[in-house]
């Protein structure tokens, strides 16, 4: 495994980037460092085809004291081959970096800052030997904070970015998708979240051709929570869930500080008992394991004592999600039914 990101402790000064080579034991087999007198950092590194190694993120010992976007290739013992710095006129940073499966080169995610446009989303094409190709921003044009800190391609040359912004959207942040096909070649672009700061950090692809989004959110309850999107192929949601580790018990209720769920597993019937700590109105919501919504019940705050009933005949036997949020909260529990 090879395993990227920063140290103090060894290097040239301050903080440098920190590469380290472990077998599948997790033993050490080398490490090397990569930085001048002043902070760098990796926050991505790939195998490339070559057998070397790729890593990007930022640095501030080669030009801005702000910080510059800065990529390091190395050969298969970590050995520095090149290196390619993308200065802008402040902050610049990067997140992800892939390499380009056509061949022409590699890609680099992140964020630029300028004075007159604040933080946009960049993209930055360089060719195999460190060469600069070409760089889009994405983002708005009125003082923005925009980012783009995760990039996929697809085996039919499609990519996906996610990254967020407080240019569309909800809230004061959203999750922000774009497509294109190929890189520069706008195809669309899609926002998901709420009313408050929610951010996407990491994209993969999924074998039905679609795209699976990680990320944080605040808008849906008190404190910040996993967000999960599954999208299909052009990046419309399939479905969204905040998730958090949730038990079956092998009593058949599972409990938590806000209310209980029973039968657990069932079949045609779930029945929900609040806490009697929930004041207020509340929504129940039941996802599928695709994070599909399959269910929704609003509970006004006269019936948050009673018990509530749920028809499960329609749902199909498998692992789901039954949340229950408001304004002021949210918690979920795994609910498991087995159809006889």
């Amino acid at each position: 495994y090879i395993i990227a990101g920063g140290t103090y402790s060894f290097g040239n000064g301050g903080e440098d980037m920190y590469l380290v080579k472990i077998n599948s034991n997790g033993d050490t087999l080398w490490t090397k460092t990569y930085g001048g007198a002043f902070d760098e950092e990796a926050k991505s590194v790939k195998q490339t085809t070559d057998g070397g190694y790729i890593l990007t993120g930022t640095s501030k010992s080669f030009g801005d004291i702000n910080g510059d976007i800065f990529t390091v290739k190395t050969d298969s013992m970590g050995d520095t081959l090149w290196t390619y710095k993308f200065q802008g006129s402040l902050d610049d940073n990067s997140y992800d970096i892939i390499e380009d499966n056509t061949g022409a080169g590699y890609i680099i995610s992140g964020e630029v800052k300028s004075v007159a446009l604040g933080f946009q989303g960049a993209i930055i094409r360089i060719n195999l030997s460190g060469a600069f190709l070409s760089v889009a921003f994405y983002g708005g044009t009125s003082t923005p904070h925009d980012g783009l800190n995760s990039i996929t391609q697809t085996a039919d040359g499609r990519f996906g970015m996610i990254g967020y912004t407080n240019s569309y959207g909800a809230g004061l942040s959203d999750f922000v998708f774009y497509l294109e096909n190929p890189i520069g070649t706008y195809v669309g672009s899609v926002t998901f979240g709420g009313s408050k700061v929610d951010k996407g950090y990491c994209i993969k692809n999924t074998m039905d051709g679609g795209f699976i989004i990680c990320g944080t959110a605040l808008s849906f309850s008190t404190f910040e929570r996993i967000y999960l999107i599954k999208t299909d192929s052009l990046g419309a949601a399939s479905g969204s869930v905040i998730s958090v580790t949730t038990s079956v018990e092998n009593s058949g209720v599972t409990t938590d500080s806000n209310f209980l769920l029973y039968p657990n597993p069932s079949n045609n019937e779930i029945f929900i008992q609040p806490n009697s700590s929930i004041k207020s109105e509340f929504v129940v919501t039941i996802y599928d394991v695709l994070g599909k919504k399959v269910y929704s019940q609003k509970v006004d705050a006269n019936s948050t004592n009673e018990r509530i009933s749920i028809n499960t005949e329609s749902f199909q036997s498998g692992i789901y999600q039954v949340a229950i949020h408001s304004e002021n909260y949210f918690s979920n529990q795994k609910m498991i039914i087995q159809k006889q």
